[in-house]
C-alpha cells in the first residue's frame, strides 16, 4: 500500500484502521510525506515504520520512490482521505490480479443505494456518457469514478512509474 501525503492528519489515521482491519495481512504500507507541517508523519509513524520525508518532490516522484521501495508483487494507491469499508477488499484485489492475470485494476467508489431521481438520473448520465463509447472499460468503471488504483510491480517498474513531468 503506497499513500502519498502532504498535511493529512485529519483524513490518515481514518484510512490506516481501515487498512489494519483487513483480513489479509500480508501487506506493507509505505507512505511518503512531502514536508507536512502538521501530524500526519507522526500519526503514520504508529501504522508503519516506512514512512519517507521528502519535501517538495511532488506526487509523482513521490509513488515512483515508494515503488522502488516496496517489495510487494501489487501495489495499491491510496489517498489519505480514502477508507475501506469491506474488511476483504484487499483480499478480493489479490484474487482480482491472480483470477484474471491483469496489469492494473481501477477501483469504482460503491455509491450509496438511493432511490432519490438525483441519484438515478447520475447513474444513468454515466452509463449513456461512458459505456457506450469505451467498449475496453472492465467491471463498467466510469473513468472519472475511479477512486482506487492497483497495479503490479513488475508492470509499473517495466513502463517506468508515473510521469515526474506531470
Amino acid at each position: 500500500v503506497i499513500i502519498a501525503t502532504l498535511n493529512e492528519e485529519k483524513d490518515i489515521e481514518h484510512l490506516l484502521k481501515s487498512i489494519k482491519k483487513q483480513t489479509m495481512k500480508n501487506y506493507e504500507i509505505l507512505i511518503v510525506d512531502g514536508g507536512s507541517s502538521d501530524r500526519t508523519v507522526e500519526i503514520a509513524r504508529k501504522y508503519t515504520k516506512n514512512v519517507f520525508v521528502l519535501p517538495k518532490i511532488g506526487v509523482a516522484r513521490s509513488k515512483n520512490y515508494a515503488i522502488k521501495k516496496a517489495k510487494g508483487r501489487i501495489i495499491q494507491f491510496f489517498d489519505a482521505d480514502n477508507f475501506l469499508t469491506d474488511t476483504k477488499y484487499m483480499s478480493n484485489v489479490v484474487r482480482l490480479f491472480k483470477k484474471y492475470g491483469i496489469d492494473a485494476l481501477a477501483v469504482k467508489i460503491a455509491p450509496e443505494k438511493s432511490s432519490s431521481l438525483l441519484v438515478r438520473a447520475q447513474a444513468a448520465y454515466r452509463k449513456t456518457r461512458w459505456e457506450h463509447r469505451q467498449k475496453s472499460i472492465v467491471f463498467g468503471v466510469d473513468p472519472r469514478d475511479i477512486t482506487f488504483s492497483c497495479f503490479r510491480r513488475d508492470f509499473l517498474m517495466k513502463i517506468g512509474g508515473f510521469n515526474e513531468k506531470m
